[in-house]
């Protein structure tokens, strides 16, 4: 398994870019995007204790409403070594992560995380890495987290993560909309391939399969619509940037307001601690979605443009047949 030892926090140049994405408002990719991420040791001192611990299992619920998400994941670490580990875990609470098709996607902070591990809630700080004044990645969500020699820790976590405002950006021609995404990628820094997986992702308030523009791992993703969701199942998976989840989907307005979401997150974590997973229906069809193309603001003008010429060459032909017709009279 490769290795990431960087400054004080961990950051991982395959998954998350330190580029101030600030500098160049033209970068292209999908910014602003509502992100939920696989969970990753954060010191670089606990690398070789984490590389003895297994993701048994990653099962993640996903409320995806318009304009936001909430989130549950639940992992069962096996600490596969002789001795009890204890390592710091967490998340970044930004940054930028590689996609082949859309060159970057920007995500944006996660709110109101809660952390437990064996049902036992944990405290959970925001730091500071002593990374250069560049990066975007300046914080980190983190916890220390206790592994028993040759036994399962489970760990869950709550947070909501802001959709709304999703944008993709060509040049600087842009496209507003919903974006979400799971970044699966991060969980190759843990021992081996995770066991076996499954994203479940339920369609809220309204949302329904023709809402989704495009998805990406393409071909990968599948809808029910007995129970209006969305699942990716995997097993033995070594994840790469090919398996991170992205969703563009409609149903934007203006008067979307994410603070007033957030001050009702006690009631939305209830929530999803109620909700199903769908795992009987025969009826799963592929998702075969994948817009996240641009239509360039130049491209109306041109379109306008020859619309102009095609509208005044059909006036000047009607001018010449009204004046044929009249030397003919």
């Amino acid at each position: 398994m490769k290795k990431f030892i960087l400054k004080s926090l961990i950051v991982l140049p395959l998954l998350f870019n330190t580029t101030n994405v600030m500098a160049n408002a033209g970068m292209p990719g999908f910014w602003n995007v509502g992100t939920a991420r696989t969970l990753l040791p954060a010191f670089s001192e606990d690398v070789k204790d984490s590389e003895q611990i297994e993701m048994q299992s990653e099962n993640i619920k996903v409320n995806l409403y318009p304009g936001f998400a909430i989130v549950r994941g639940e992992y069962y670490m096996l600490n596969t070594s002789q001795k009890n580990i204890n390592i710091h875990v967490g998340y970044p609470e930004n940054g930028i992560f590689i996609n082949k098709v859309l060159d970057n996607v920007i995500f944006n902070e996660l709110s109101n995380l809660e952390v437990y591990i064996d049902k036992k809630k944990v405290s959970v700080s925001l730091l500071k890495s002593n990374l250069e004044k560049k990066s975007t990645l300046n914080k980190w969500y983190v916890w220390n987290n206790r592994f028993e020699a040759k036994k399962l820790t489970k760990i869950t976590v709550y947070y909501m993560v802001d959709t709304h405002f999703a944008h993709l950006h060509m040049g600087y021609d842009t496209s507003d909309g919903n974006g979400f995404a799971y970044i699966l990628e991060s969980g190759k820094l843990w021992k081996n391939k995770i066991s076996h997986g499954n994203i479940n992702i339920n369609l809220m308030d309204g949302l329904n399969r023709d809402d989704i523009v495009g998805v990406l791992p393409k071909s990968t993703l599948e809808y029910d619509k007995e129970s209006n969701s969305i699942r990716y199942k995997f097993s033995n998976l070594e994840p790469s940037e090919n398996d991170n989840i992205i969703i563009r989907y409609k149903d934007k307005t203006d008067k979307f307001k994410f603070d007033k979401i957030k001050a009702n997150y006690k009631n939305y974590y209830s929530e999803i601690d109620k909700s199903k997973v769908t795992s009987h229906s025969e009826n799963w069809e592929t998702i075969t979605e994948s817009n996240f193309k641009i239509f360039p603001m130049t491209m109306y003008i041109l379109l306008g443009i020859l619309v102009l010429i095609i509208l005044g060459i059909i006036l000047f032909i009607y001018g010449l047949v009204r004046i044929f017709r009249r030397k003919l009279d």
